[in-house]
């Protein structure tokens, strides 16, 4: 098996006391670049210091938590489009949504009229974004494994990574 977010299979082998070997091929392997690693813990606050020209990511797993960042994002002026699983029974997407969503899995550039895209775990794996006007990224969960395929779903170097940190261990005073 080869993975770049390991923990969740070590885990599973440990628990089944099955033989494993890791191979660390850090900074062995090319990878995108981000310039810049931040942290934070207040979300409302990291979606309100971005700057107008800025397009940028989200990733969010909750669908409500979505919504809100959605709204308070398009009082700034920004223009949204939140994707979430196409099989959610309780939140159906919008033809609009679906129509954007079927438009980044055919083309890998998201229209031209997005300036900010909220996804969840449905497309934490499963999207290649190549849009190279998107260099900001802000992955809402402490799982560093989650963080790991989250930002690889821009598949060029980027500007900013916000990483959430709920425990203020990486957030400098």
């Amino acid at each position: 098996v080869l993975t770049a977010t390991p923990n969740s299979l070590v885990a599973k082998l440990d628990e089944n006391h099955s033989p494993f070997q890791i191979l660390n091929y850090t900074d062995k392997v090319r990878s995108d670049r981000t310039k810049q690693v931040s942290y934070y813990a207040d979300l409302e606050a990291v979606v309100r210091s971005l700057h107008q020209d800025q397009k940028a990511i989200i990733y969010i797993s909750r669908i409500d938590l979505m919504l809100d960042c959605a709204k308070q994002l398009e009082q700034c002026g920004r223009t949204v489009c939140c994707l979430w699983g196409k099989q959610n029974e309780k939140r159906k997407m919008s033809d609009w949504q679906l129509s954007i969503r079927d438009s980044i899995l055919q083309s890998g550039q998201i229209p031209e009229k997005i300036d900010t895209l909220l996804i969840n775990a449905a497309y934490e794996t499963s999207i290649n974004i190549y849009d190279t006007r998107f260099n900001t990224m802000i992955v809402h969960t402490k799982d560093p494994d989650v963080q790991t395929q989250v930002r690889g779903r821009l598949r060029h170097n980027i500007d900013d990574l916000f990483l959430y940190d709920k425990d203020h261990l990486n957030i400098a005073d």
